[in-house]
Order: C-alpha cells, then sequence, then structure tokens
C-alpha cells in the first residue's frame, strides 16, 4: 500500500473542484480563491498562510487563475508555483 504524500504548505486553488483534486493526490489543505474574485478576506488567509506554512500556488495559468496571482503581487510575492 502506496502512504500518502502530506504537504505542509498551503496549496492556494480557484475552487471546490481544485481542492478535491489535489485532496485525492496528497494529504494537503487548501484555500480557494474563487477565480478572479478575490477578495480582501482570502488575501489576509493566504498571507497568514505563506508566514506560518508557506504557500503553493496550484491555479491555472490562464484566465480566472492568472488574474487572481497578478491582483495582488505582494499576496504571491514568496509563493511557489509551477508555471
Amino acid at each position: 500500500m502506496a502512504r500518502e504524500m502530506i504537504v505542509r504548505e498551503m496549496i492556494v486553488v480557484e475552487g471546490k473542484e481544485d481542492t478535491a483534486a489535489v485532496r485525492r493526490a496528497a494529504a494537503a489543505d487548501t484555500i480557494e480563491t474563487g477565480g478572479s474574485a478575490i477578495d480582501e478576506e482570502v488575501l489576509a488567509r493566504i498571507a497568514l498562510a505563506q508566514q506560518r506554512r508557506g504557500v503553493i500556488v496550484l491555479t491555472d495559468p490562464d484566465g480566472p487563475g492568472s488574474a487572481s496571482a497578478k491582483s495582488s503581487p505582494n499576496a504571491f510575492r514568496n509563493a511557489s508555483t509551477p508555471f
């Protein structure tokens, strides 16, 4: 039986389906941005996660995913991203 991968960092995704996909692949916590409609509460959660655990951004590189990262570059400044 394979061991489940545990991700220490908080993973930023766009929505519920993305959270479900991440959780199928690994034991990980997520923050959902809601696409490009990222609000101050979500930005505050990302900033706190960045300080405490680190952040990995797994949003789509086009459309709303890209727009959310560009809308608040400070929130994603030290985040890891595959793109």
